[in-house]
């Protein structure tokens, strides 16, 4: 009786600090966005748009309304932290009621933070799923809530993996069951944002933006040389706000399906690859540390089930350094592998359970140093930053308010202003992301095309003035921007001049401390 009321209050312990420690670094400045995706999905949401590409309609529709409501309020920030605090509460309940080790849901709790920490709308999908394959043995009820949960944040990642949550599914409960019949609701909430991809004039949005999305972030090329090696630097630069210069239909033609992405990077696997995978990142001694005690647990309990399922997932983790690796997707899939493998710990007793406890308090402290790490430089630097974002946000301001023209980012650095200030943006400070609806500028990438920027954007308002580009003062310092300006240029004297007479030219219109002002326009010389 007593340890058990000493577990409850370790539990309670816990779910207090690791709810207080969440409340604090998301309300103090300490959690960043880590993605352009993120500021992009923010900007959609506070316009009321809920097609927004990776967030699900629903979601997106519902946190679209609440910004029209009460505008005021910060309902992005406060939907992440409530879905982080949501698994911790829930866990608490569930840790109790299933007598679970305290060890893993201690791991649980810090996987939950260093998500938070490098949050991105990606990742906190990825840690739903974990923790719905987590859940599977124990409580059928709670797989579907937070399956479904996943499918309402980035749902084209939950279809991607359905077989792999598929297998887990058939291993952990292979006897049929009335209440299986849930399962329809998550699928239910795949088939709506299937469903609503296809509606005009969104359908070729959304096709258009996975084959740019294939294309840039993978590199995608089909083989029928669609687009020339011009349009192909410029593409891979996130220009593409003029559709006459390079079609969607061209654009989608030119790339090649994601399956075959994923095939050709596993096809062409070498030795330097996985050496890559093991080597050059932080997170390499976790997934060591995770290979040993998969090893370790197998010699102790020789489950083949068990094997079969670590074996899967460790497939998905290559297959996603292979084809892209980014920490938002690699770092949860590592840690999260680490919380199904000391989901197994109870089977394993005596000593061995206490070898294992000692590398579960290596693997905590690696994790808590990191955590620790980030904070500190957030901490320290969190003034400096939050006093350049503003001052750039100023700048941003002036020339939006002077000249009161469409801006769009590029040339130098196409589709991106290139300024680490505006690509990410601190939780609970809203106002201080980037926000180009605010600005009037018609962002590049995915938003590029997207149906309520149909028709802001002309050659003719590009050369008349109208249009004007807004580029980062040290935007050199990414890209040979001679180069790139003399292939964008060269494009448009290709498809838009008739008279050879003429080409086109960049002139600059102003300046402030951190941004340039440019304007494209015809320059024709006499006969």
């Amino acid at each position: 009786m007593v340890k058990n009321i000493l577990n409850s209050n370790y539990y309670f312990i816990i779910s207090i600090t690791g709810a207080f420690c969440i409340l604090y670094l998301g309300l103090n400045g300490y959690v960043r966005t880590t993605t352009n995706d993120d500021i992009a999905l923010l900007n959609l949401l506070r316009a009321n748009e809920p097609h927004t590409l990776i967030l699900h309609y629903l979601s997106s529709l519902l946190l679209g309304e609440l910004y029209t409501f009460l505008p005021h309020l910060q309902w992005y920030s406060i939907f992440i932290l409530f879905l982080n605090l949501f698994l911790i509460i829930v866990f608490h309940y569930f840790m109790k009621r299933y007598q679970e080790k305290i060890w893993l849901y201690g791991l649980f709790v810090v996987f939950i933070a260093i998500n938070f920490i490098y949050f991105s709308i990606t990742a906190l999908t990825v840690v739903y799923i974990i923790a719905s394959l987590f859940i599977l043995k124990r409580s059928f009820f709670l797989f579907i809530i937070f399956l479904s949960i996943a499918s309402l944040l980035r749902t084209g990642i939950v279809t991607s993996i359905i077989p792999f949550i598929f297998l887990n599914f058939l291993l952990f409960r292979p006897t049929f069951n009335k209440k299986y019949f849930l399962l329809l609701i998550p699928m239910g909430i795949i088939l709506i944002h299937i469903f609503l991809k296809m509606q005009q004039p969104y359908q070729e949005w959304y096709e258009y933006n996975t084959a740019r999305g294939t294309i840039q972030d993978y590199r995608g090329f089909n083989n029928t040389n669609d687009l020339s090696n011009s349009e192909k630097h410029i593409l891979l630069r996130w220009y593409n706000v003029d559709t006459e210069l390079m079609p969607n239909e061209n654009v989608i033609s030119a790339a090649c399906s994601r399956d075959s992405v994923y095939l050709k990077s596993l096809m062409s696997t070498s030795i330097d690859k996985l050496k890559k995978i093991f080597t050059n990142k932080d997170y390499k001694y976790i997934l060591f540390f995770n290979i040993f005690l998969l090893l370790l647990l197998y010699a102790l309990n020789k489950s083949g089930k068990n094997l079969l399922i670590n074996i899967s997932v460790y497939f998905l983790i290559i297959l996603s350094f292979l084809a892209r690796d980014v920490d938002r997707v690699s770092l949860p899939l590592i840690l999260g592998h680490s919380i199904l493998l000391f989901n197994q710990i109870q089977v394993v007793k005596g000593r061995k359970r206490f070898l294992i406890m000692i590398l579960y308090s290596i693997l905590v402290g690696f994790i808590l140093f990191k955590i620790g790490k980030v904070c500190l430089n957030r901490h320290v630097n969190k003034d400096i930053y939050m006093a350049k974002q503003t001052a750039v946000l100023d700048e941003l301001t002036y020339i939006s308010e002077k000249y009161n023209k469409i801006l769009v980012p590029g040339i130098y650095f196409p589709g991106r202003l290139g300024i680490p200030y505006l690509q990410s943006g601190i939780l609970f400070n809203e106002d201080g992301i980037f926000n180009a609806n605010k600005f009037n500028i018609l962002n590049s990438g995915w938003l590029a095309r997207h149906p309520m920027n149909l028709g802001k954007f002309s050659y003719e308002k590009l050369i008349t003035g109208e249009i004007l580009f807004i580029i980062s003062d040290n935007g050199f310092k990414w890209f040979d921007y001679e180069k790139s300006n003399n292939i964008f240029l060269s494009l448009y004297d290709m498809y838009y001049i008739k008279n050879s007479s003429c080409k086109h030219i960049i002139e600059k219109v102003d300046n402030t401390e951190s941004l340039i002002l440019l304007r494209m326009r015809l320059s024709c010389t006499s006969d």
